[in-house]
């Protein structure tokens, strides 16, 4: 976890100093706590999704199994969303939270 951690402070600086650099009007997003909460929330998720993806790919997967993956990743976010609104974060969430 340590490792993610590092790869997203390492990259969020340098986005973050290239888009100063280029004298971007983005980078005044980065000052926004609830922006920068909506990205990592964003940057998770796509995680999540990709590592879904990878594990549906490939020969000799069968369609009952492949079921499962995604029924049990329904499940998950259920739970994030759930866990997600109960903490009252800054993205906005279905009204059903």
């Amino acid at each position: 976890m340590e490792k993610n951690n590092y790869w997203m402070t390492s990259n969020f600086s340098k986005t973050l100093s290239f888009l100063e650099f280029e004298e971007r009007p983005e980078s005044a997003l980065f000052d926004d706590p609830k922006w920068v909460a909506a990205l990592a929330f964003l940057v998770d998720m796509t995680g999540h999704l990709n590592e879904l993806n990878t594990s549906m790919q490939g020969r000799d997967h069968l369609f009952p199994d492949l079921y499962d993956k995604v029924k049990a990743f329904e499940m998950k976010l259920n739970l994030w969303e759930r866990s997600y609104c109960t903490e009252c974060c800054a993205l906005p969430m279905p009204s059903n939270c």
